[in-house]
């Protein structure tokens, strides 16, 4: 599958080791915790998870940013256009669902997904768009993936420590990341049973 071949994951384990030499460098010991982390979870993904089933994703063409900042609203509070296409592309549409929720959902912001509330999303998207078994079984553990092996954030921050927004976005994104690792059977098994 394109979309997750675009980094392996060995390839993931050298980009974060390499950020790692940076921010024990730096002395920053959270990060250096956070980073140590990932590696490990990125060194135990393919003996944990069968990554196979991710190439039975539907994918579609979408907008690939999708938030609410990308949107505007008319006096009804009603969503008129939605702006920002610079990512748009073809990719598995179970990503722009639950990426967008974890940036929407206010109990999201910890790093933490609360399931009835994704339940409840991913149920208001099917109504518009259905959705495979796949998509909805295979969903969190692609977020997972993607945002496991990215170092978005913490290379920003340490280039620049001005950039604490960056730093704040990392921090959220690993403590996603530690919240998939352990609940994503529980949370692919509640999305599934939206189908059935």
């Amino acid at each position: 599958m394109i979309f997750l071949k675009r980094i392996t994951i060995k390839e993931s384990i050298v980009k974060h080791q390499d950020l790692l030499k940076i921010a024990n460098e730096q002395n920053k010991s959270d990060i250096v915790q956070d980073l140590s982390y990932k590696i490990e979870m990125l060194k135990n993904v393919k003996k944990e998870f069968s990554l196979n089933e991710l190439s039975n994703l539907t994918c579609l063409n979408t907008h690939g940013d999708y938030n609410v900042l990308q949107c505007i609203y008319g006096d009804d509070n009603k969503i008129k256009a939605v702006l920002d296409f610079a990512s748009a592309c073809k990719m598995p549409i179970a990503w722009e669902i639950i990426r967008s929720y974890s940036y929407l959902d206010k109990n999201a912001a910890n790093g933490r997904i609360d399931i009835d509330n994704l339940k409840a999303y991913v149920s208001e998207f099917i109504k518009y768009q259905e959705l495979t078994i796949y998509d909805l079984r295979y969903m969190s553990l692609l977020y997972f993936i993607q945002i496991l092996t990215s170092t978005y954030g913490y290379r920003q921050f340490l280039n620049d420590e001005s950039e604490i927004d960056m730093f704040k976005f990392a921090k959220f994104r690993t403590n996603m990341c530690k919240f998939l690792y352990q609940n994503i059977d529980k949370i692919s098994n509640e999305i599934e049973n939206i189908k059935k």
